[in-house]
């Protein structure tokens, strides 16, 4: 079998087991489907995945990007394979990536182009309650394994779902799913849409709640213990989802340490910016006044809406003399789902849909506007939006001649890594509006190198919940509100966190690399080029194609 064949059978695969992503790529033939989560069809899987492997490594490509495709599909296959030893699925109960968050996002992206696709959507949503129950066995057979889950996120999703059932059937997402277009039968469609949220669905998100309730919460870890040091097999679990997330060989040690040397030089450059921002030089005083300072706070969703959105414009305009290749799908700013947002991250981006009927999308949690800090938007819009993954995820789908699963996959290390080297990039372009946002990227910085400290600290190290947030509220202005809800996701999400920094880092090493080897003849708009125009590649490959560049 081919390579190219291979790889269409892999992301195949991967699209059978998860249609919802199809769905949110618009790409077509999944929208009736909701995919089976059973450990029966997971093992189906790995029957098919472990003969592809051994395909794909007997192959001797010779052109650069096969060589590419060759190893990451190696790599990504036997990565995903080793995984299942500890049951993923069954530990997914996460307020940010569980399978209730993951529909209910999805759903509110979704629309209806057809009466054809319209079926199929009724056809979808009427297999939620299998489903879910699915998901919910699956949470059930890893506590009955000694593998339990952190008590704190079992009770955010719980709360999540039951603020959706309390919410009302007009603003739900499966009831009020948007038709596209005019096409004969809409209304009834619209209708039989509202039936099902109704009957099928939120029947389903109750029961789906009441299993967590009942069978995994009385089970689930303390914050004394949130990480999966305290579980069987969770210490080798962890290291090789550091493995995955960072591209690296690095020990939690290691990264623990990049952390906390990181942030004695961030904790500097907050007194150095502070002197003009405040006219204060005591970094701990620079942060307090950061965290407190109500005139640094927003007013309302709308102020926060706006800021952003003038934030991307006005990147949006800096753009060209820094980069070759932009996206052509235009970035739109939107509230998160309310029912949603306290347990949701200040801001997450969605890349657009394939079909063109939704451009990228910068998510932005606006829950309780009050508390949360005005001085770190422009940073992460930056990140989120323009130039950050606005630029990579969109342009990355854009591409011809890659495999979809390279298009499409999310090779965290270079895709956060991109995003948080797009931050201090904007600071080259001269983006930030004032010194206090640019304080704003110091503590982004601040708080992605804490994220390796905490991350590591808790699954590796034994940290309890509250010391996690306590050595985040010391080193970082973010609210305290915030802090909690990060944390939070640290423990539900094991070494995702470490992926940003990590990959920032080599982004810069090899900017720096280039530059040194290169002189003059260095040009960021060809560094650029190849950070974008290659898909997201593991950090190892990143430096093999500037090295390329570099001895052409």
């Amino acid at each position: 079998m081919t390579l190219e064949n291979l790889a269409q059978e892999y992301w195949e695969i991967g699209l059978e087991a998860m249609p919802l992503v199809a769905t949110a790529y618009g790409i077509p033939g999944y929208d009736d489907q909701m995919g089976d989560p059973s450990k029966a069809a997971e093992d189906a899987r790995a029957e098919r995945l472990e003969v592809l492997l051994a395909s794909a490594r007997v192959l001797t490509p010779t052109e650069t990007q096969d060589k590419i495709t060759q190893s990451m599909l190696i790599d990504a296959v036997d990565r995903g394979l080793r995984s299942l030893k500890y049951n993923p699925a069954g530990l997914a109960v996460s307020p940010l990536i569980g399978p209730h968050s993951s529909l209910m996002q999805i759903a509110a992206q979704t629309g209806a182009s057809s009466a054809e696709q319209g079926a199929d959507l009724l056809k979808r949503y009427q297999q939620v309650g299998d489903w879910l129950e699915a998901h919910a066995a699956r949470h059930i057979a890893s506590v009955a394994a000694g593998r339990t889950h952190s008590a704190i996120n079992v009770q955010h999703v719980i709360d999540q779902i039951e603020r959706y059932l309390s919410s009302p059937i007009e603003s739900d997402p499966f009831a009020s799913t948007a038709v596209r277009g005019e096409w004969e039968g809409a209304e009834e469609w619209q209708a039989a849409m509202k039936d099902v949220a109704e009957t099928v669905v939120r029947p389903a998100m109750a029961a789906y709640a009441e299993s967590l309730r009942s069978q995994v919460l009385p089970y689930a870890r303390s914050d004394e213990e949130p990480g999966l040091l305290h579980i069987p097999m969770g210490d080798e679990q962890y290291e090789l989802l550091l493995e995955g997330f960072t591209t690296t060989d690095l020990t939690a040690d290691e990264i623990h340490n990049v952390g906390l040397e990181m942030m004695v030089k961030l904790r500097a450059e907050f007194g150095e910016i502070g002197v003009t921002a405040f006219d204060i030089s005591e970094p701990e005083e620079v942060i307090e006044r950061l965290r407190s300072d109500p005139a640094l706070k927003y007013s309302s969703e709308e102020e926060m809406v706006a800021a952003a959105e003038e934030t991307i414009a006005r990147a949006e305009a800096a753009v060209s003399d820094w980069f070759n290749v932009y996206p052509e799908a235009k970035c739109v700013v939107q509230k998160v789902e309310p029912e949603l947002a306290p347990s949701m991250p200040p801001a997450y981006y969605m890349p657009p849909s394939q079909d063109g009927t939704r451009g990228g999308t910068y998510f932005l949690n606006t829950h309780e506007p009050t508390t949360r800090g005005a001085f770190d938007a422009e940073s992460i819009a930056f990140h989120e939006a323009v130039p950050g993954h606005h630029f990579d995820r969109s342009v990355s789908g854009e591409l011809t001649g890659l495999p979809l699963f390279r298009k499409f996959g999310n090779v965290t290390a270079f895709t956060e890594g991109w995003g948080l080297y797009s931050e201090r990039l904007a600071d080259e372009m001269g983006l930030y509006s004032s010194d206090i946002s640019r304080l704003g990227m110091v503590s982004s910085d601040a708080w992605r190198a804490g994220r390796l400290v905490v991350d590591t600290g808790i699954h590796a190290k034994g940290w309890t919940r509250q010391q996690a947030i306590d050595y985040l509220v010391e080193n970082t202005p973010i609210a305290e509100g915030v802090i909690a809800t990060e944390v939070d996701r640290y423990i539900s999400f094991p070494g995702q966190a470490t992926s940003y920094m990590i990959g920032r880092l080599e982004i810069d090493k090899q900017r720096s690399r280039a530059k040194a080897a290169l002189g003059d003849s260095f040009d960021i708009k060809t560094f650029h080029d190849i950070a974008l125009t290659n898909g997201a590649v593991p950090l190892n490959v990143f430096a093999e194609l500037i090295g390329d560049w570099i001895d052409a």
